[in-house]
């Protein structure tokens, strides 16, 4: 909301039995200021009962009732929002409501929830497209996930690929017969290896 703060001259107002005076000019002159100064505190008080126009004063004051702190990234607008969020009642009390203000803020499928209630943790379970939004997911969380949970982030992308394992190992024997010097013959067997079986699995990685 803007205000013509800078237009004020109370002079205006003045009687024309006074007005034409110069020494009451010169006090008005002098008085200008402290009554511009006067309107801007009124106005940003009175911007200050709506959120939509809050300042740091009113947003201070209502984060401190919810027991939020706002980020460093946080913009004036950021931080108006979350509070209208808090006043509507959009509190995740359940992991199903979590997601429902996952899916309405980033999209469908984009932000999975996943507690695991035993380590206290909550992990947010993310699409190769949020990769690079892991933070910002964080910043929306943090003001509205009990403080108790520890808040941690997971890309799941499904890798697939083929691998080649060695398979089961086969023996042939032959018998060969080898010649020597002095008439006698010498007999043995031998063993080789056979062929390698390969199987192939598919391979989805996390």
């Amino acid at each position: 909301m803007e205000y013509r703060r800078n237009d004020i001259d109370i002079s205006q107002f003045l009687p024309p039995v006074s007005r034409d005076s110069r020494d009451i000019q010169e006090i008005m002159r002098v008085e200008n200021p402290e009554f511009i100064l006067l309107w801007g505190i009124m106005a940003d008080l009175l911007d200050n009962q709506f959120i939509p126009t809050m300042g740091e004063l009113g947003l201070s004051h209502w984060e401190w009732i919810f027991d939020v702190l706002p980020q460093d990234t946080d913009t004036i607008e950021d931080r108006r929002n979350r509070i209208l969020r808090l006043l509507a009642g959009t509190r995740p009390y359940t992991v199903e409501k979590l997601q429902e203000m996952l899916d309405a803020t980033f999209g469908r499928g984009a932000v999975g929830v996943d507690l695991n209630e035993n380590l206290y943790e909550i992990w947010f379970v993310l699409s190769k497209e949020m990769r690079e939004r892991s933070s910002e997911v964080i910043n929306y969380a943090e003001p509205i996930v009990p403080k108790n949970l520890l808040l941690k982030t997971l890309v799941e992308e499904k890798v697939q690929t083929k691998s080649n394992f060695g398979g089961g190992l086969f023996l042939v024997d032959k018998e060969i017969t080898i010649l020597k010097p002095r008439n006698y013959d010498i007999s043995t067997t031998i063993y080789n290896g056979g062929a390698l079986a390969s199987t192939t699995i598919e391979i989805t990685r996390r």
